[in-house]
């Protein structure tokens, strides 16, 4: 058994008990490795999606969100570089500005969907 209790996601998506499961696996595995060195883990939406392996991207968005109510997930918006990395996270669409400074290029740059992500990050606390 997996010490990250999700059987409220099982009850509610019956369906996708085995997306479930690997999803408590991998939890558990990704809060071990939070424990030993204190890096914290991010993911994106496909990745998530490759690991447990839902029945649809619709069920796995209401499961995440239902991971971000219970504090196991934190949903971020992020603004990526085109050289590569973040320079800027938010915690809506709404707080996502129309130009954003590139500490990489060293210039403001224009923000458009091409480099915003959805990241889910796993909080460090949630197997209280």
């Amino acid at each position: 058994m997996y010490s990250i209790n999700l059987d409220n996601l099982i009850t509610e998506f019956p369906e996708e008990k085995i997306a479930v499961q690997k999803l408590a696996a991998f939890l558990d595995s990704a809060s071990a490795t939070t424990k030993a060195t204190g890096t914290v883990r991010e993911l994106t939406v496909p990745r998530i999606y490759d690991l447990i392996h839902p029945s649809s991207q619709r069920v796995l968005a209401k499961m995440l969100s239902r991971l971000v109510q219970q504090g196991i997930f934190k949903k971020i918006i992020r603004v990526e570089s085109d050289a590569l990395g973040g320079i800027g996270d938010f915690r809506s669409i709404e707080e996502v500005p129309t130009t954003i400074f590139d500490g990489r290029k060293g210039y403001e740059v224009k923000v458009n969907l091409e480099n915003i992500r959805l990241i889910y990050r796993l909080e460090r606390n949630f197997d209280k």
